[in-house]
């Protein structure tokens, strides 16, 4: 295959040209692109962990986001006392642990960035803000009024999604921390771990040929930002959180 790399005998050449990654000039690759792409190259060796990820990794974010859906529905009317924005998060009460409202606090920081740095992520790939960071132009389309409404739609899409997602996140956080609820600090904990795999996925994402900076560095970097630096600290935090209650 001209151009791709090397197929040997009882190789499938689709899947040899799957596994090649992608990768941009060394100079102009940031720190948390790298980063990346050094996990893709330990990943693209196993091609059925691969494709095992790709397919799991956007089913968990769907269930988180369906989970958000069941919550805000089921307290606005299902109960007669709701479930979202029942507890405040914010102000510690007498006699609770400063250390633990501390990590309260900076779980649902977190999880509020990973949402914010995902829906924009998205948004940027999907209208090709692409190499030369001229995102303005690439969402305006050169001011093509379909493009422009598509862009607009999608942009109200991926940032209800993430709406949902933080208000889901402080509903676990605050009933948790509140009330010591353990199914929520479960909840929580479940959480977590679909946004593990999931960002495994976009580590593969970004890894491919085909992948997010092709379509948009922005959206790479904002990628790479979310695997390399929120992630960690979401699942340190987020373990603590669940361990002091």
């Amino acid at each position: 295959m001209k151009g791709g790399p090397h197929v040997g005998r009882g190789q499938n050449p689709r899947a040899e040209w799957i596994l090649a990654p992608h990768k941009p000039a060394q100079s102009n690759v940031f720190l948390a692109e790298r980063a990346v792409l050094s996990t893709w190259e330990c990943l693209k060796w196993s091609i059925c962990l691969i494709a095992i990820v790709r397919t799991v990794g956007p089913a968990f974010r769907i269930a988180n986001f369906l989970t958000g859906i069941y919550l805000i529905v089921l307290s606005r009317f299902g109960l007669d006392q709701p479930l979202v924005f029942r507890y405040n998060i914010f102000l510690a009460d007498e006699g609770t642990s400063v250390a633990h409202a501390f990590v309260a606090n900076a779980c649902l920081v977190l999880w509020v960035l990973d949402y914010c740095f995902l829906a924009m992520a998205h948004f940027f790939t999907f209208t090709k803000a692409s190499v030369h960071w001229s995102w303005f132009d690439s969402v305006t389309g050169g001011y093509q009024p379909h493009h422009v409404l598509s862009s607009l739609l999608y942009g109200l899409w991926v940032f209800t999604v993430a709406a949902v997602g933080i208000v889901s996140t402080h509903t676990f956080l605050s009933h948790a921390w509140r009330v010591r609820n353990v199914w929520f600090a479960s909840l929580l904990l479940s959480q977590c771990f679909n946004l593990v795999v999931s960002s495994v996925s976009d580590t593969i994402e970004v890894g491919s040929q085909w992948g997010t900076p092709k379509a948009s560095r922005v959206a790479s970097v904002l990628t790479g930002l979310r695997i390399w630096v929120l992630l960690p600290m979401i699942v340190i935090f987020s373990v603590a959180f669940a361990a002091l209650l």
